[in-house]
């Protein structure tokens, strides 16, 4: 069976010509009264910011949490080189 597709964050209908993915996300885009192109950039990108901020966090946790004995070495890229003959 089919599900049924996901809906807005508002239960609003979006004005004729407005950003659906602005509104889904912020509430508001920037043709909305009292808003610019300006502020809907920079609120994509605080959001865009924070996203990337936990996701690398998540990276850095599980980093610290590997267990030493289960967990191989990355691996060296180079060689021990072998010792020149004059």
């Amino acid at each position: 069976m089919c599900s049924p597709p996901e809906t807005s964050a508002t239960t609003d209908p979006i004005p004729w010509g407005h950003s659906a993915a602005a509104h889904r996300v912020h509430g508001w885009c920037a043709i909305c009264d009292g808003r610019g192109y300006a502020k809907e950039a920079l609120a994509w990108r605080v959001r865009e910011n924070r996203r990337h901020d936990a996701a690398q966090a998540a990276v850095a946790a599980s980093e610290t949490r590997r267990n030493p004995w289960t967990c191989k070495p990355p691996p060296t890229t180079c060689a021990p080189s072998a010792a020149r003959k004059p």
